[in-house]
């Protein structure tokens, strides 16, 4: 005889999405989730019966076996099947006197916050399985599971990069020109790093160790600061002029607007010019063939 506990039906895997934070995936943090589930009735403990009462008797079909079984006739002679009962669904028992709380359902639903452990270095686009956080099961069965899909929260300064992190740093001309040192900031705190004279638009700084852990590997990724350079797009009079001084400084040509107009009209005047006097040419070339071919 197969017993009723053995038998019990098992619960659903249930599925929650999840956001979570670059600090919570960097340190394996341990997060709370809420998560609404048929769970385990409180009154009846999961028996669906009343408790304190002769609620429950043996199944009148099984027999208590939760399986029946059929047979039947084929080319090969008679066959005998095994299924489960139709009538207690393999629990071997019938209710008699359903729970009161839960009309002999077994459970009810509830809302219940799960802890979900997150691996170190873990990423958004992963699944994480809560081993028996699904629906209850019924009549002794196993809970189900429950399975988390992970989404990464936007951070406001970086951007994940594999095991990396990557950091916009924005600077200024003279900043590129001359080299400075900044303040950026990491998972660790901020962080002074130093950019020398000359530095370029896309120019990187890397800092060792400052990324994410590896996920399920030794090693740590590194920080990325990328530099970008910030043109402005007002100048001061006296910015201006600073400019302007340094561009001739370095032999740097600067065309205003109508100065360059006016180097197009120049040159639109040169060609007409030049036309007029190749046409003056050819008219003075047929000129003297006619008078060539009058003396003749």
């Amino acid at each position: 005889m197969i017993s009723s506990r053995a038998q019990g039906q098992p619960g659903e895997d249930l599925e929650a999405r999840l956001e979570i934070t670059l600090e919570q995936a960097r340190e394996g943090a341990t997060v709370s989730i809420e998560v609404e589930r048929m769970a385990r009735c409180e009154h009846c403990d999961g028996d669906r019966a009343e408790p304190g009462s002769d609620g429950k008797q043996t199944c009148p079909t099984c027999g208590g076996a939760g399986q029946v079984r059929a047979q039947a006739q084929s080319l090969f002679g008679t066959v005998m099947t095994t299924r489960v009962c139709p009538r207690c669904q393999g629990a071997g028992q019938v209710v008699t006197t359903p729970c009161s709380a839960c009309s002999g359902r077994g459970r009810s639903l509830r809302t219940d916050t799960v802890e979900v452990a997150l691996p170190k270095g873990i990423d958004g686009g992963y699944r994480l399985r809560v081993p028996r956080q699904g629906n209850a099961g019924v009549d002794g069965g196993m809970d189900g599971d429950l399975y988390v899909y992970l989404e990464l929260a936007p951070h406001e300064h970086f951007v994940r990069d594999g095991d990396d992190l990557r950091h916009l740093l924005e600077i200024g001309p003279a900043q590129a020109a001359l080299g400075s040192s900044f303040e950026v900031p990491t998972l660790d705190g901020p962080e002074v790093i130093e950019l020398p004279p000359g530095t370029q638009p896309g120019d990187e700084v890397r800092l060792r160790g400052k990324g994410m852990p590896r996920l399920r590997r030794s090693g740590v990724g590194d920080q990325i600061v990328t530099v970008q350079v910030a043109i402005p797009d007002k100048l001061s009079k006296k910015a201006r002029e600073l400019l302007t001084a340094y561009a001739e400084e370095v032999g740097e040509e600067i065309h205003e607007k109508h100065t360059l107009l006016g180097r197009l009209k120049d040159a639109l005047g040169g060609r007409a010019r030049r036309r007029r006097d190749r046409r003056g040419e050819r008219a003075a070339d047929a000129d003297a063939t006619e008078d060539e071919t009058a003396k003749a």
